[in-house]
């Protein structure tokens, strides 16, 4: 027919066909701007919390909790994992009195040869965080 992409002129077909690019790039950034607003961006903080525990570790024995977060290792404040993990390790053996965001300091032993993959606490951390983005903010 008269109206088919065929009969059209050359320069009216790489219209089209540049418009079908256009418009598939117009939905990625679509798409990711969902996704960011809904699930949001990894963001490093200063916040060193816990994501998991080990099952009869010493934090799970003390009442320490998943999202709990840590502010200090005997009164010595921390902002990142690898502070808590070399603080943990020099006492290995010894009582440590733990700080947690709200809640009363715990003591607790660090074992000084745990399971393997565990850490002296049995606690996984991070300081990462995700945080949402909205659409205004790109």
């Amino acid at each position: 027919t008269k109206d088919s992409f065929m009969d059209k002129n050359p320069w009216q077909k790489g219209l089209i066909v540049l418009g079908g690019v256009f418009m598939n790039m117009v939905l990625a950034i679509a798409i990711f701007a969902v996704v960011y607003t809904v699930m949001g961006i990894p963001i490093e903080t200063d916040k060193v919390k816990i994501i998991g525990i080990a099952k009869n570790s010493p934090a799970e024995m003390a009442g320490l909790k998943v999202d709990d977060v840590i502010i200090s290792i005997n009164n010595i404040q921390i902002k990142k994992g690898n502070e808590l993990t070399e603080i943990v390790n020099k006492n290995r053996g010894k009582k440590i009195t733990v700080g947690v965001q709200g809640i009363a300091p715990i003591q607790l032993l660090a074992r000084e040869n745990p399971p393997a993959g565990e850490g002296s606490l049995g606690v996984v951390i991070s300081n990462i965080e995700m945080q949402p983005i909205r659409w205004w903010e790109f």
